[in-house]
């Protein structure tokens, strides 16, 4: 008998836990009977594909401070009688961790998906914080990070039975249908002979997007050929005006959510990700796939993706400079030493392996 599910997540967006999550329901359509909540109230972008392997998809939105919604979710808990909880959301899974206790739900887990807090910190916010977490801690079966980064930073010095590593899963053998590099970068707007550096993440803090517009004026100004193309919810929004300032409307492209990111990925001639937080990174891993060149952070999470052999091309998350040359080394001359992370990447992320070990686990 299949087991019933439930997922919380906090919207359906185009993200790395969406995404992860999405691959993960694929995968297991023949296993589980699988039932997400959007704890938002709103569902997002990849809501039809959700529909062809949930249950059911349900969106309210929980407010810690208005009980009538936590009424609500104890009644889909007690009406559904699921066999397993599993909450994407950090500390804040610990009200419906408590909630599923309460209900009686056998398998209670909750999973951190970063390796820091990517909300400001007031003191409010951290006794509230240290509430849900205790939640976390003493009522759920199983708790899961997608890097040893998470882990450290989230119970330092712990040693639990519950805790376990579970890698993101990713796809290094996709067969891109009919693809053409002329034809896709026509359709964004890019010249075919240009040498494309790219950037894939919704817009947030953590991405550390003023960074990577600092490292784009430096490359775009010394190179008429060079362009950035920056994929995510949020980008154009939000920095349309800084690149209009700086005269680069031309030069750094921003075509917002995409579906088609692989596509994207073989377009491109190298990755940049100067992410500041990180749970297990899955846009520079789907890069690395692809055997990409990169220059990225040389934060903890980052460091655990990346082979050792290649940390030469992390760099402070904040240093421009060092990146720009980097990134400059990549045009002025073809490294053929990033030929081997697709293996590396195959090795270590393979998606069935890595899904599959998260599947045991519910």
């Amino acid at each position: 008998m299949k087991k019933k599910v439930l997922f919380v997540v906090t919207s359906l967006d185009v993200g790395g836990i969406e995404k992860y999550l999405l691959r993960f329901l694929e995968f297991s359509a023949d296993k589980i009977h699988a039932y997400v909540l959007c704890k938002s109230g709103k569902v997002g972008l990849l809501e039809n594909e959700f529909k062809k392997f949930a249950s059911e998809i349900h969106t309210f939105k929980i407010s810690y401070l208005n009980f009538i919604t936590w009424i609500r979710f104890s009644k889909l808990l007690k009406a559904n009688k699921f066999d397993t909880i599993c909450d994407f959301t950090n500390d804040f899974a610990g009200v419906p961790i408590w909630f599923a206790f309460r209900a009686g739900i056998p398998v209670r887990i909750s999973c951190y998906r970063s390796s820091g807090y990517r909300f400001k910190q007031t003191n409010i916010r951290r006794l509230y914080n240290k509430w849900v977490k205790k939640l976390v801690y003493k009522y759920s079966t199983k708790i899961l990070f997608n890097s040893k980064a998470a882990l450290d930073f989230f119970y330092p010095n712990e040693n639990d039975g519950r805790f376990q590593i579970i890698y993101n899963g990713i796809e290094t053998d996709q067969f891109l249908e009919n693809f053409s590099r002329v034809e896709t970068l026509s359709l964004l707007g890019v010249p075919e002979n240009a040498f494309v550096i790219g950037h894939v993440g919704r817009y947030n803090e953590a991405k550390n997007y003023e960074t990577i517009i600092n490292t784009a004026k430096k490359l775009c100004d010394s190179h008429s050929n060079i362009y950035f193309l920056l994929v995510g919810k949020g980008i154009r929004e939000n920095l349309t005006d800084i690149i209009s300032k700086l005269g680069l409307e031309e030069k750094i492209i921003m075509p917002g959510v995409r579906k088609d990111v692989p596509y994207i990925l073989k377009s491109i001639n190298a990755f940049y990700f100067p992410s500041v937080v990180e749970g297990n990174p899955n846009s520079l891993l789907e890069a690395m796939a692809f055997s990409l060149p990169f220059v990225a952070s040389d934060i903890p999470a980052i460091k655990e993706a990346v082979p050792k052999t290649f940390h030469r091309f992390l760099v402070d998350p904040f240093d421009h400079e060092k990146a720009s040359n980097l990134l400059e080394s990549f045009y002025l001359e073809r490294n053929k030493d990033f030929d081997s992370l697709k293996d590396w990447v195959k090795d270590k992320f393979d998606s069935n392996s890595r899904l599959n070990e998260f599947y045991q686990v519910l």
